[in-house]
């Protein structure tokens, strides 16, 4: 691997643009709850990553992260770690993990945070592709 830069961060840092789809689910909500726990949607994300491993995204619906980010298994795969704020579901205010992997001059940006800490057990998902930097 020759042609890898010296800062792996170098691989991702930059300001990305792309759609991203959210998802809330649950298999096991009561229907007074789905208004509150159930959401969709698909719109835009606007993603700065710095070298020094700080990352936040905004979303076209309101949502803001602000995390951090560090190697993880791999020259090509980095753990995230953030917390959402500013959500109109209030059910994504939270901490949230996952990762980026980097392949083919894109990133691949997945979320999800699934259990116990969240009451009712629901899991949230948010997954995107870039295929630029802006």
């Amino acid at each position: 691997m020759a042609d890898r830069p010296a800062d792996l961060n170098s691989l991702i840092a930059g300001d990305w643009h792309d759609k991203v789809q959210v998802k809330v689910k649950s298999n096991n909500l009561k229907p007074s709850q789905q208004d509150r726990y159930l959401f969709s949607w698909i719109g835009d994300i606007f993603v700065h990553i710095e070298h020094n491993g700080k990352i936040s995204f905004s979303m076209s619906n309101g949502c803001k992260y602000n995390g951090d980010y560090t190697t993880f298994a791999s020259d090509t795969t980095w753990s995230v770690e953030g917390q959402f704020e500013n959500c109109q579901i209030s059910t994504l205010n939270r901490r949230i993990i996952g990762r980026i992997i980097q392949k083919n001059k894109k990133i691949f940006l997945n979320l999800t945070q699934t259990g116990v800490t969240i009451d009712p057990q629901v899991t949230i998902t948010i997954r995107t592709t870039f295929l630029s930097r802006d």
